[in-house]
């Protein structure tokens, strides 16, 4: 991470946002993928019939989803941590200041569009300045996930992907065993709430609680896995 992306809040979020759409992207699209063929037997024979990529597809998320979540729940400050981002809004609470979002806004609108560019200036003033209870509340949001990811899948992560050990990769099953069904999309879905609400405050200045956002990942990601998986489907049928 750059000094500079170290103190910008618009390119850390930015980050952030690639980070967390990575891990949302790997683990819905594993978890629709196996979901339309566990129901549709079509697209199991399908997949079966070339079980060699299907296996290496399944193979690849599941290391891929578990590398992201590395990066984003393991408190590295030299890295791209939640915590970290977190941690680095509340340093520079001058970018979300009301001027700041005012001149963020006002630069994508042309000097000419006089009525525009006040409403802008009015819209900002009126705005939620963050402070740094606002970001402690984030880190209170996450604390339940960043506790399972320590607990349940960071050693998963180690075993499988940091350190290869042998009987992880003879058997990956018997590092699910404390998994539980649901851990992963909420602490998925975790992730982009708080990603939406520091969005809101960055760009908006608006307050909105991390529960109260909607991320729209997973749909997005079901409907273009039911497209791909019924034109698989009906070419080996």
């Amino acid at each position: 991470m750059t000094a500079k992306a170290g103190n910008d809040v618009g390119e850390l979020l930015r980050i952030f946002e690639t980070e967390v759409n990575s891990a949302a992207d790997t683990h819905f699209l594993f978890k629709h993928i196996s979901r339309i063929a566990n129901s549709q037997p079509a697209v199991l024979r399908a997949l079966n019939s070339n079980v060699l990529a299907w296996g290496t597809i399944q193979y690849s998320l599941r290391i891929s989803a578990l590398t992201v979540l590395g990066r984003i729940f393991d408190d590295d400050a030299n890295s791209l941590s939640a915590a970290t981002f977190i941690r680095r809004c509340e340093s520079n609470l001058d970018q979300f200041s009301a001027q700041a979002i005012s001149s963020r806004k006002l630069s994508t609108v042309r000097s000419d569009e006089l009525e525009l560019r006040e409403a802008i200036r009015g819209i900002a003033y009126e705005a939620h300045v963050a402070t740094a209870t606002d970001f402690e509340a984030l880190t209170h949001y996450l604390a339940e996930p960043t506790q399972i990811y320590n607990e349940v899948y960071k050693p998963i992560r180690n075993k499988l992907v940091a350190h290869r050990d042998l009987r992880a990769i003879i058997d990956p099953s018997i590092l699910e065993v404390d998994a539980k069904h649901g851990q992963l999309d909420d602490m998925v879905i975790r992730l982009l709430q708080v990603y939406l609400s520091i969005w809101q405050l960055f760009h908006n200045g608006r307050l909105v609680e991390a529960s109260e956002c909607t991320p729209r990942a997973e749909d997005r990601m079901a409907t273009d896995v039911e497209v791909v998986m019924a034109r698989i489907a009906s070419v080996r049928n």
